[in-house]
């Protein structure tokens, strides 16, 4: 017992015993230190005097689970200092028996856990401004995809008018017409702000999860092939000898858009390659993975910048002869629409001067059994065309392009009209905008065509469906219907 005892008095735990009515009847030094009181001044009294009023009923409770014979461990609770300041403490309470087994009193362990509650309610106070600054930068996130969406679409309006209207231009124009020159700049400039627009837009729908592909299994080297003859064509290659090499590879995906990332990485390479620099594209088959490699011979990419060359607005320095240029935002919309595919993209480079490569990757699939057929042009045969769009200028241009392809069209300048529109005029073809005051340009679609398509529904389908039923396929922020 004098072992037992010399053990309770050394320990660095407060050690308190009491009877089942919660008198004290021994009180160690560590107790005396933690609470205050001395043992002459505790045993003999309750131990409800180092207990807070609003917390007696806690004693009631542990009293109670005694008599049960239970035993209580690690109960954080507070208890009272002779001061009156308040302990965070660790409480475990067991029963003590006489020597006829009888439950007589607790036996009750307190550890001080003042510094462990420190350091929970510091880490609390960390998680919770840690938490505050991830809802803060989401939403600033949000803003920004927003910003980029609308500013987008409110600059592909005036664009729109003016590419239509540089078409309508060539349309009517005299070959030796002296503002030939002009109409050219013109027509460069618009398409080359219209790219950026794009690629706004793009990133803005990709970061919000609203770019919708149209899958089909396509020929990854055709496609790059195609995407390299349109640059070549628009007289972007310049002095650069620009390549392709590879083996058909045949992946499940939307064909606008890997041609829409062939065209982003070339285009980087060739802001970044000195004229007489040399661009070399290739497609391969690695196991069941299909490979777009871009390859550069041109200023290369520090290793630093290489590790963030994919987040949004990041780009290298412009060399010296100022060719660099865009918004930085063309290997992000790669980037995303490589990992909507299911695949990846990589750079590399042995850093400046050496050049880069940018690899992506795509899910291979069996080649198959017949290749999908092509869509029909709209230039031919002549149509019945109906345009649903509220910028005057984009609807009026638009209009009088496709009216010098020889389709007769019919105009509205918002939603109600439109409806009347189409039901009226019943069009081969509807080019409805989005974005129209009145009726959105889904309802308009889905108005126009329960008159030609009515069934024994019970509910109004959704926009999809009727877009389905309809041939609808969605444009940049426009509708292209056909009944």
């Amino acid at each position: 017992m004098a072992r037992l005892a010399a053990i309770v008095q050394s320990s660095d735990d407060a050690i308190i015993s009491k009877t089942l009515e919660g008198k004290i009847t021994s009180w160690n030094l560590a107790a005396s230190r933690m609470f205050g009181y001395s043992s002459e001044e505790m045993v003999g009294r309750s131990i409800t005097v180092i207990i807070p009023k609003d917390r007696l009923r806690e004693e009631d409770m542990v009293l109670a689970m005694i008599r049960r014979n239970e035993h209580i461990e690690h109960f954080r609770t507070i208890r009272l200092h002779k001061n009156g300041t308040k302990i965070p403490v660790s409480l475990t309470v067991s029963p003590i028996r006489n020597a006829a087994g009888e439950i007589i009193g607790a036996s009750k362990i307190a550890r001080d856990v003042s510094a462990l509650t420190q350091v929970e309610e510091e880490r609390a106070i960390l998680l919770a401004r840690e938490q505050a600054a991830r809802r803060e930068a989401e939403g600033a996130n949000r803003e920004k995809d927003e910003f980029l969406a609308m500013l987008g679409h409110e600059l592909r309006n005036p664009l729109g008018a003016i590419s239509n209207a540089v078409h309508v231009l060539e349309s009517v124009a005299k070959p030796d017409d002296a503002t030939a020159s002009a109409r050219g700049v013109i027509a460069r400039q618009t398409a080359n702000l219209a790219r950026l627009v794009d690629d706004l837009l793009d990133v803005g729908r990709v970061m919000a999860g609203k770019i919708m592909l149209d899958r089909k299994p396509l020929d990854l080297r055709e496609v790059a092939e195609r995407a390299l003859g349109t640059l070549s064509e628009a007289g972007k290659v310049g002095r650069h000898l620009v390549t392709l090499d590879g083996v058909p590879v045949w992946i499940d995906a939307d064909a606008t858009r890997i041609e829409q990332i062939v065209i982003n990485l070339v285009t980087n390479s060739l802001k970044y390659t000195p004229p007489g620099g040399s661009i070399r594209t290739r497609v391969a088959q690695e196991a069941r993975t299909a490979v777009l490699r871009v390859e550069d011979d041109g200023v290369g990419i520090d290793e630093t910048l290489l590790r963030h060359i994919f987040d949004l607005f990041v780009q290298g320095p412009p060399p010296l002869d100022g060719a660099a240029g865009g918004l930085g935002i063309g290997l992000t919309v790669v980037k995303q629409l490589a990992e909507l595919h299911g695949g990846s993209v990589l750079a590399s480079g042995a850093g400046p001067g050496q050049g880069t490569v940018v690899t992506v990757t795509f899910p291979a699939i069996p080649v198959p059994l017949r290749e999908p057929g092509t869509s029909v042009a709209l230039t031919s045969p002549p149509r019945r065309v109906l345009i649903v769009e509220d910028n005057d200028d984009t609807r009026e241009m638009l209009r009088v392009m496709l009216e010098l392809l020889h389709h007769t069209v019919r105009a509205a300048a918002d939603g109600p009209s439109g409806i009347e529109a189409a039901l009226e005029f019943q069009p081969d073809i509807a080019l409805v905008d989005v974005g129209l005051p009145g009726l959105d340009g889904y309802e308009v679609a889905r108005s126009s065509a329960r008159p030609a398509a009515r069934s024994n529904r019970a509910s109004s389908p959704s926009p999809a469906t009727d877009c389905r039923r309809m041939r609808c396929a969605p444009a940049r922020r426009a509708l292209m219907t056909t009944w």
